[in-house]
């Protein structure tokens, strides 16, 4: 005479249901905050995007010893500042940073001066949104040829 002795299935049923509700608990907790990290960061970056559908700026070129370029702020809000990039005969660009934290008010001017050697220049805006992000306004960049 043999003596097994077993698991009853209802216990193994209540283990198995057990076991794949806290499974499915703790991958819902873990998707809910992947997910959530991924629309806060959407969000600002929508935010900075609306924001940057402000800009509006308007170059001027005065000749003097030195080019001096006239940055205008004709939009509604302020620019945090921009980036130069400079393009020698040879085409050769240089990026110019350190107008970054100049702040040009709305319907403000700003100047900036070049070498007689640039041929082209292009301003990239900056603006800081309402949530202290900075972005960059690439599509707002404007070229001026001299």
């Amino acid at each position: 005479m043999m003596n097994k002795k077993a698991v009853s299935t209802i216990v193994v049923t209540v283990l198995l249901v057990t076991f794949v509700i806290a499974l499915g608990v703790i991958i819902n907790t873990w998707m809910r905050a992947t997910v959530q990290s991924y629309v806060d960061e959407g969000e600002k970056d929508i935010g900075a995007g609306i924001s940057c559908l402000n800009v509006k700026m308007q170059l001027e070129k005065k000749d003097t010893p030195t080019i001096k370029i006239y940055i205008k702020n004709n939009g509604e809000i302020e620019l945090s500042g921009f980036t130069a990039v400079k393009y020698d005969v040879k085409d050769i660009s240089t990026v110019d940073n350190s107008q970054k934290t100049k702040q040009i008010p709305s319907y403000g001017v700003e100047q900036y001066s070049i070498s007689l050697q640039d041929k082209k220049v292009k301003i990239i805006p900056f603006i800081t949104t309402e949530q202290g992000i900075v972005s960059e306004c690439t599509e707002q960049a404007i070229t001026l040829t001299l």
